[in-house]
This record gives C-alpha cells, structure tokens and sequence, in this order.
C-alpha cells in the first residue's frame, strides 16, 4: 500500500491514499491475531507475539534510517526509492503469507453477552494504555507528513512528492 504513495502530487490525493492505508493498516492487526491463534497455543502464542513485536519495532527503526536518509539526500528519487522499497517489502511480506495454510473460520461460542467485557476494569485499563501507546503509528504515518508540509524543511519544500 504504501508504494501507492510513490505517485502522489496533491494534498487531495494524498489524503485519500492516506485513508485507504489506515483503514488497511486498522485491519491487519486482527488478521494478525488470528494468524497468531491459528498457529500457535499456550507460551508459544506469546513468544509468537513477543518475536513478531521485536520484527515490527525492527523494521520501524530501520524504515525510520531509510527515511531519515532520504530526507538528508531531499530529492524526489529519493523519497519514490523509499516508498518503493518498503511496498515491495510488503510485497513480499504478502507472497509469504500465501503459503501459510488456510485456517477454517472458527464458530462464536454460545455464552455470555458481548457486554461482560465491560464490567472487567482491569482489562479496560489496559485497552485505553494500549490505544494511547498505539498513537505512535499514526504520528509516524500521518502526522509527521503533515508536519512536514507546514515547516520550512527542505523536504516539504523541495523533493516529497506528497509535499510538494
């Protein structure tokens, strides 16, 4: 999705691929649980998610390097090599999901209302923690974009396609 970005001249276009990779991006967390469900039980859930955390945060610091890299070198070729590589990252991150096995949809179990959740703080607590920590992404995503068209960087002013 994100090579999507590659072409983008205007502040409309922008926003709308912006919307399109966030509502992609919203999803692919319960996709990702359900992969960790479907392969994993017990402590080889957790470590499954503990390694899979470390992969992201991983690729989060190195994607943050490339992008840095091209800020330094400020021209569009750059910014478009960026976008590029990390699509084809995802690209091939999407091939080797194809050979996982497919996983039959498993049934809601008949039981408590959906509503029970609420009466367990603690578990709310944690889910509104979690929602705040989560911000980072869309800062990294959305609003340092943004920040960017509104400064007098070199970046925003020269070179970023989106920025432009």
């Amino acid at each position: 999705m994100f090579a999507a970005f590659a072409p983008v001249t205007s502040w409309w276009q922008f926003v709308v691929v912006v919307s399109l990779a966030t509502s992609l991006d919203r999803g692919s967390a319960a996709v990702r649980s359900g992969l960790i469900a479907s392969s994993e039980h017990g402590a080889d859930r957790i470590r499954a998610r503990a390694y899979l955390r470390s992969m992201t945060n991983i690729a989060m610091a190195v994607g943050a390097v490339l992008a840095a890299l091209a800020l330094h070198v400020d021209t569009q070729r750059a910014y478009t090599v960026v976008l590029l590589a990390n699509g084809a990252s995802c690209l091939l991150a999407a091939l080797l999901l194809c050979s996982y096995p497919h996983v039959r949809a498993v049934a809601a179990r008949e039981g408590a209302p959906m509503t029970l959740v609420f009466r367990d703080r603690p578990f709310l607590v944690m889910t509104a923690l979690m929602a705040a920590m989560a911000v980072q992404y869309s800062i990294l995503d959305i609003g340092v974009p943004l920040w960017l068209t509104h400064t007098d960087l070199g970046a925003a002013r020269h070179g970023c396609p989106c920025c432009s």
